[in-house]
């Protein structure tokens, strides 16, 4: 990746300064010319006066190079001026950029190379769309991720990070208004989804959720021991994030559905971020949606955890066995040390059966 390059401040003046040495004029004597002080020259030329309209136009008239010229040379040299006070930091902001995974980033696409304390600290203004990485502590930004941030934790910064990309990349999709009714009626085709192969499967949720209001984006782990996830409303939105690979997991379609959760329950329109109640009650549904409370009690006393049992259970529901064997486990019904390859099983069992 390119990295990035300031350009220095240059006033219009080093130009005029330029054009007297090539002629062989003293700042007298064109003073004179312009019919201005020679200390008001000098101070333009060191580009300690802002080069006016009206002195453009005399320019033009005694240099040559039109008005515009000078007038597009002092814009720039302002702007530039006016991104170096913005680039300078507060000790603050500066131990906050230190404590960035800004490596991290880098590795994952999402910010240019820099070992630059001061183009470090741009580059992550610019990612985050803000003036100050201070205000990174404002509860209206980290309610993005629904959950009390701490700045000096890496796995904090890393979660607000992933956000902010889940956000960006969601930013141009197009996608209907939330719409929970039509969300609530879509779940058994999107419990369906987990069924199909796994890229399949992601498409086709994808286009569901799409239909429903809910961007679903998977991004880049920034570290391999830390996954992040991240839902949250942007504008007219709502973005689901999740790290790459976690829809290979076991657990992926628990924790989608705790995400769905929180939407269908309403909890991300609460202000401030969610509770520990929250989130117990978002892992209730989610875990009943996917296999209803009533039915699991009546498998679980039949004491029958066979592969058999398991296939047949997942038909019935329509759901992927990695389901029920997440489930099964996480509540020490079968050792998590069994592996049971069950995908390629299912779907000999429903060719066998004509399904």
């Amino acid at each position: 990746m390119t990295k990035t390059r300031f350009r220095l401040a240059v006033p219009p003046g080093a130009t005029i300064k330029e054009q007297l040495e090539e002629r062989g004029m003293s700042q007298k004597a064109f003073a004179a010319r312009m019919n201005m002080s020679e200390k008001h020259i000098s101070k333009l030329i060191n580009g300690d006066v802002q080069l006016t309209y009206e002195v453009a136009v005399r320019l033009e008239i005694v240099l040559g190079p039109p008005a515009s010229f000078w007038n597009s040379l002092e814009a720039a040299y302002r702007e530039r001026l006016m991104q170096d006070e913005y680039r300078k930091q507060s000790k603050e902001e500066a131990e906050l950029v230190g404590r960035f995974p800004y490596t991290e980033l880098v590795r994952a696409g999402w910010l240019p190379e820099s070992r630059d304390s001061g183009e470090k600290t741009e580059n992550l203004r610019r990612f985050f769309e803000m003036v100050n990485l201070c205000n990174l502590n404002n509860e209206l930004v980290t309610q993005m991720v629904s959950k009390k941030l701490s700045l000096a934790e890496k796995k904090d910064l890393e979660l607000i990070s992933f956000a902010q990309k889940a956000k960006l990349s969601a930013r141009d999709r197009d996608v209907n208004p939330l719409n929970i009714k039509k969300l609530i009626s879509a779940i058994p085709e999107i419990k369906a989804c987990s069924t199909l192969k796994n890229k399949s499967s992601m498409k086709k949720l994808s286009r569901l959720l799409l239909d429903c209001g809910i961007v679903l984006i998977f991004l880049p782990k920034l570290d391999e021991k830390n996954k992040q996830r991240a839902t949250f409303y942007d504008g007219n939105k709502l973005v689901i994030g999740f790290s790459e690979g976690m829809e290979e997991e076991d657990n992926f379609w628990r924790e989608l559905f705790h995400e769905l959760g929180h939407i269908i329950l309403g909890h991300l329109k609460i202000a401030g971020n969610l509770t520990d109640e929250d989130d117990e009650a978002a892992y209730d549904w989610a875990d009943n949606t996917l296999i209803d409370y009533t039915v699991f009690s009546e498998y679980r006393n039949k004491n029958d955890f066979s592969e058999k049992s398991i296939i047949k259970l997942s038909v019935e529901l329509d759901i992927t066995p990695r389901i029920i064997t997440e489930r099964l486990r996480r509540e020490r019904l079968i050792n998590y040390s069994v592996l049971i390859n069950l995908e390629e099983k299912k779907d000999l069992d429903k060719t066998n059966s004509g399904v």
